[in-house]
């Protein structure tokens, strides 16, 4: 299953998940009800990825 179906989502703790990547945060940016977004030390995740959710925070008036 593919996170980006879960539409309702809000809640999402992937702390420390050595398997989270840039193409796994760019699918959690589609998450439109997403409110809380923990990948504290996911080591997988580049500036590119942090991109992604920093263009998802700017667009849906959330604080980081």
């Amino acid at each position: 299953m593919s996170i980006a179906l879960l539409k309702l989502l809000q809640h999402l703790d992937l702390r420390s998940c050595s398997r989270i990547t840039d193409a796994g945060l760019l699918s959690v940016a589609s998450l439109k009800q997403l409110r809380h977004l923990d990948i504290k030390s996911c080591r997988a995740i580049t500036d590119v990825g942090l991109g992604y959710v920093a263009t998802f925070v700017q667009d849906h008036g959330c604080e980081p």
